[in-house]
């Protein structure tokens, strides 16, 4: 768990000093964060999804399979500015929370690598809106890099 909690701030803090430039709400693309991933060492995989969402609005889980040969990140952001919160969860095939971000942050990084190979769930939520009955484009893309 403190190895997830390094990894994840190392992640966070990355993020930060790239968009200490650049405002992250302000009109965040896909390229740009694979860009920034990318520099890092990690392979974007094809499973980038998005939704429109309300505050308070979640998405329904999206299983995929994450190998334990491999070390992943997800990374959900707004491609508008009015998002100021915007969290992930990944939830086993029981609904229960194998790990979550629940920082108020205007975007979300889960880093981690599983003990073993498991069927996971992604759920993404619009925490908090500066307009909250307005829908926001809310997005995640899955990275992994190898855990040689």
């Amino acid at each position: 768990m403190k190895k997830f909690l390094n990894n994840q701030f190392f992640m966070i803090i990355a993020a930060m000093i790239f968009f200490g430039v650049q405002k992250v709400n302000a009109q965040t693309t896909l390229s740009q964060v694979k860009s920034i991933m990318r520099d890092r060492g990690w392979i974007a995989t094809a499973d980038s999804r998005y939704a429109y969402l309300k505050e308070g609005e979640s998405t329904t889980d999206w299983y995929r399979i994450f190998y334990s040969t491999l070390e992943y990140a997800i990374v959900a952001y707004s491609d508008d500015e009015d998002v100021l919160d915007i969290d992930l969860q990944l939830n086993d095939a029981y609904g229960e929370a194998y790990i979550k971000d629940d920082e108020f942050d205007e975007f979300s990084i889960l880093q981690f690598t599983p003990a073993y190979t498991i069927s996971l769930g992604i759920k993404m939520t619009n925490y908090s809106s500066i307009e909250k009955y307005l829908t926001s484009k809310c997005n995640y893309t899955i990275f992994y890099r190898t855990t040689d």
